[in-house]
């Protein structure tokens, strides 16, 4: 049978299917919301049946709170919060979290958050919570420490984006896209503004924002909602609240022409990254642009997906996705060239693509995909204990967790021209940044008279894959 439609089949029978089994009885998780005395706030789902329980502790804090020239210092202060603290020392939170049978624990930092979470036995609850509390009011790394993890950062960067292709026209696709807001500049920062990181500064930062009202603890599994309210008041209810952190970011300014750039490094192949300005997560048509990419790129039949198709394609890979952003953010469209195919013939093919959809719209058919898929891999990942405390936290983090329960009725009311109006209003090249990493030309061997094949050859190739 065909892949691509066997998998349309299946996704017909899962649609069918889950009303019968209840989806929305999926989505509708006991959420309790609680706070605690000094304004912090804890989100719990009672999971009797779950053998454990995931623990997540988010913070109101990334890279869109970080000063100009100190770039980079809320995913070293990530780092810094694994060290010592008052009652522990060195690497004692890593070792103690190793000595509680599978207990599983890691972080990470993005624009708008940092989030710390551990999976561990029900008997454990406790614990987990003490080392969170001892960590969020009593970190003390020494001097050393913090030089030594210092050089770790500096190295992720270096190899991440400094000397990666692929990180490095990402990093300068976000640069090229914002003028003034601090989506600007990734997560992992610019290697001078790191180096430049002080010990005061990395402990400023942490007093300022690692505070119970700027915190947010999302608790998933096998407890009792109030023997939890207690534990967290216990350990966590004696750290005081702290200053409540006001955000705001300066405007960024409506983008009215196209802006194109081309990376400054070589290359084994090309690459072709495009930015679109799109709205943040609160907006429905951050939602609606969702689709619209799960649409474009999803599957091997899917539009981007069909160019890697075929005798002749134009494409090793292409994809699009849209981050689910606090603040206005990029949809970004990305794709490798085949080899001997320009990335502006991949460019053109991608764009025919976006300019059917302005036209044409979409078919029911793609509609009822695309929200399958979409719906299918929420339910999935609400299966486990710790992907509903990602869930929730992250929505509470760009929006609100109560947008994690809805989105099977936000999908099922998203029509097909609010799809094509999406790509007419924001896919257009006056709204977009353009980046392009170009594979050098080989020297001409001396004595050989080759002729190199022009464009437009490249072009009437790839026009015959169609």
């Amino acid at each position: 049978m065909n892949q691509s439609f066997f998998l349309r089949i299946l996704a017909v029978m899962t649609l069918v299917a889950w009303p019968v089994f209840g989806v929305r009885a999926g989505m509708d998780l006991p959420v309790s919301e609680l706070s605690l005395s000094n304004g912090m706030t804890v989100l719990a789902v009672e999971r009797p049946d779950a053998p454990v329980i995931a623990f997540a502790l988010y913070y109101r804090v990334g890279s869109v709170d970080e000063t100009p020239g100190k770039t980079g210092i809320a995913h070293y202060c990530e780092h810094m919060m694994f060290k010592s603290t008052d009652h522990l020392k060195g690497e004692a939170f890593a070792q103690l979290m190793g000595t509680i049978g599978g207990g599983l624990s890691n972080a990470n930092t993005s624009f708008d958050r940092t989030c710390y979470y551990e999976t561990v036995a029900p008997d454990r609850l406790e614990f987990v919570i003490r080392l969170e509390a001892e960590r969020m009011a009593h970190l003390h790394p020494t001097i050393e420490e913090s030089l030594s993890e210092l050089e770790v950062v500096k190295e992720e960067l270096r190899q991440g984006y400094i000397d990666n292709p692929s990180g490095r026209i990402r990093f300068d696709l976000y640069q090229q896209a914002f003028e003034h807001h601090p989506y600007k500049t990734l997560t992992i920062g610019h290697l001078t503004d790191v180096a430049s990181i002080t010990y005061d500064d990395l402990m400023a930062f942490q007093r300022r924002f690692y505070v119970p009202v700027n915190a947010v603890a999302v608790v998933v599994g096998r407890f009792d909602t109030k023997h939890l309210l207690h534990l967290m008041e216990t350990h966590f209810g004696s750290v005081p609240g702290g200053a409540p952190v006001v955000r705001r970011f300066p405007a960024e300014p409506s983008q009215s022409v196209e802006r194109r750039f081309e990376l400054d490094m070589p290359v084994q192949h090309g690459m072709l990254w495009t930015g679109y300005h799109v709205p943040e997560a609160a907006h429905r048509d951050n939602l609606v642009l969702r689709v619209l990419s799960t649409v474009l790129s999803r599957g091997g039949s899917s539009p981007l997906g069909r160019l890697s198709q075929g005798r002749n394609p134009v494409a090793m890979t292409a994809y699009s996705w849209v981050r689910e952003s606090m603040e206005p953010g990029l949809m970004i469209i990305t794709g490798i060239p085949m080899p001997g195919i320009d990335p502006e013939i991949l460019e053109d093919r991608i764009d025919e693509e976006i300019q059917r959809i302005q036209q044409d719209g979409i078919t029911e058919d793609q509609l009822v995909t695309a929200r399958t898929q979409l719906l299918a891999q929420e339910v999935y990942l609400m299966q486990s204990c710790m992907g509903i405390a990602m869930r929730l936290g992250e929505a509470e983090m760009v929006s609100t967790w109560r947008d994690a329960l809805t989105l099977a009725d936000d999908l099922a009311s998203i029509t097909r021209n609010e799809i094509r109006d999406a790509a007419r209003k924001y896919l257009v090249t006056t709204n977009r940044t353009v980046g392009i990493a170009r594979v050098p030309t080989p020297a001409p061997i001396p004595g050989e008279d080759a002729v190199p094949l022009e464009k437009n050859e490249r072009n009437a190739h790839a026009e015959e894959s169609e």
